[in-house]
């Protein structure tokens, strides 16, 4: 059976490549920052030590887990559920509140991560996803 003759234009199916993958990579080429409550943010900064502690190159941070950095902490309680990469989820249903639930950031921006560079506003935290020292 032959392919339909729309499908066999060279523009008609680079239209359609451009219209699935380009849409979903805008998305996350502009988000610069995580978004977190302010008390999680302020966790986060005063204990960063605990999480560097972890001797990784990649330093993933349950959010609400703040301050235990252990990755599998509460496991044995039923508190986490890992039901795949992105549908990481603490105790109940997470809300659709906004912010974000699990951040990572290489050891080396964590170690220069501080309050100068967390921006808060109305009770919300703007992490930089990137940190430079």
């Amino acid at each position: 059976m032959e392919a339909p003759a729309i499908l066999k234009r060279p523009f008609y199916i680079s239209s359609l490549v451009g219209v699935l993958i380009v849409p979903g990579l805008s998305v996350s080429a502009g988000e610069e920052h995580w978004v977190l409550p302010a008390d999680r943010a302020l966790c986060l900064v005063e204990n960063r030590e605990a999480y560097l502690e972890q001797r990784r190159d990649v330093i993933v941070i349950i959010v609400d887990q703040c301050p235990l950095s252990d990755l599998l902490a509460g496991s044995g309680t039923g508190l986490l559920n890992f039901g795949g990469v992105s549908n990481v989820q603490t105790g109940a249903a997470a809300p659709e509140d906004g912010f974000d639930r699990v951040i990572s950031y290489t050891a080396d921006e964590l170690r220069c991560l501080d309050m100068e560079h967390v921006r808060i506003e109305d009770g919300v935290a703007y992490l930089p996803r990137r940190v430079q020292c």
